[in-house]
């Protein structure tokens, strides 16, 4: 019952930070252009926003390839786990491909 009642103060909490970024842009005018995905390197409807100093400041910065990781720390429900993943997006990427290899086929 403690974790339902912290996932609804900070659910309130989110909201009213929300609520209050949403007063700063309305009442400062900043037109933020339509609703789309952001980019990978933080834009925000035209303003800079990632990387070193942007004008809103933080953002998401330069993306790099991640750290190799350690194998030792996984349990081995999790190497499991991943192993998994590693087919069924095997499985995904071949029906891709046979898809492909047919539109190319049937050209």
């Amino acid at each position: 019952m403690d974790a339902v009642r912290t996932l609804i103060a900070q659910n309130s909490l989110i909201a009213s930070r929300l609520g209050a970024i949403e007063n700063l842009i309305v009442n400062r005018g900043i037109d933020l252009g339509p609703v789309t995905d952001p980019s990978p390197d933080g834009g925000l409807g035209g303003i800079v926003t990632g990387g070193f100093g942007g004008i809103l400041g933080g953002g998401i910065g330069p993306i790099a390839d991640p750290s190799p990781i350690d194998l030792g720390k996984l349990s081995r429900v999790q190497l499991e786990t991943r192993l998994a993943d590693v087919e069924l997006t095997r499985k995904k990427l071949d029906a891709v491909e046979g898809m492909f290899k047919e539109a190319l086929d049937k050209l």
